[in-house]
């Protein structure tokens, strides 16, 4: 069986037997995000840091974007089968990737994770309010008033749901009858005499 080495060395490339590496068998620890020194030693995201840990050393690792950090993380995780702090799927990567995002922001601003938590409550209540407040002083919109489809030269588009005024009951009420445009060919066209009102999208011809 070959060795399962993760080598590394100066770009462009190539790598080359003398170039360093790590021997992957031998790691007993994969660490993610604030479990790694790097990201305060060189200031940089912990998101984007890892680190490999040997009986002997550790080795750290900064990556270029989230991408590559989340397919170092998986693929080591899938082959040092022995290690410790493994991550085996996308969804635990994902999750931890947001707690690590999470605690920077509570870093930075001086608060707690409860703290932060309950401030983002807080600002949705808030917004929820404002919109709500917004919402009663709107006045209402003016409803569209019947129009002979014949005059205004539009034809329901297809799958359209209109509406037209039926002949008056006996008892001198009326009734709304709703038929379904499918494909609208003249024979779905109103006849003269009748109101039609739209209650979807229409299109000019």
């Amino acid at each position: 069986e070959s060795d399962r080495l993760l080598r590394w060395g100066q770009m462009p490339g190539p790598l080359t037997t003398s170039s360093l590496g790590v021997d992957l068998k031998s790691v007993l620890q994969i660490a993610y995000g604030h479990e790694t020194l790097q990201h305060r030693r060189f200031h940089v995201l912990p998101y984007l840091c890892f680190s490999l840990f040997t009986a002997d050393r550790s080795f750290d690792f900064i990556c270029p974007d989230e991408h590559a950090a989340m397919c170092f993380v998986l693929a080591l995780s899938r082959v040092c089968t022995s290690a410790v702090g493994r991550v085996m799927t996308r969804s635990e990567f994902t999750s931890r990737k947001g707690w690590c995002k999470v605690k920077e922001y509570c870093r930075y601003s001086g608060l707690s994770v409860p703290q932060a938590f309950l401030n983002a409550i807080r600002g949705r209540e808030l917004q929820n309010e404002l919109e709500g407040a917004i919402f009663a002083h709107t006045p209402p919109a003016q409803h569209a008033q019947p129009r002979n489809m014949e005059d205004d030269g539009h034809l329901a588009a297809p799958g359209t749901v209109v509406e037209h005024d039926a002949q008056r009951r006996p008892s001198g009420g009326s009734s709304v009858q709703t038929t379904y445009v499918g494909s609208g060919r003249r024979k779905n066209w109103p006849k003269p005499g009748e109101t039609w009102v739209f209650t979807g999208s229409g299109y000019d011809v």
